[in-house]
């Protein structure tokens, strides 16, 4: 399993946990998200993977 970092409401880190867990609790957790736009103006949607975990 792969560790994530853990936050609190003012996300400062508190821990660490295995994602798997983490999710299963709850925990507040960091996330990536990055927007990608042409020159056009038009936005790249990359497709999950439906074997990715929601």
């Amino acid at each position: 399993m792969s560790k994530i970092v853990i936050v609190d409401e003012n996300d400062e880190v508190i821990g660490s946990e295995d994602k798997e867990i983490a999710f299963q609790k709850g925990l507040i957790r960091r996330i990536v998200r990055t927007f990608v736009f042409n020159s056009m103006g038009e936005l790249f949607l990359q497709r999950r993977s439906s074997n990715k975990d929601t």
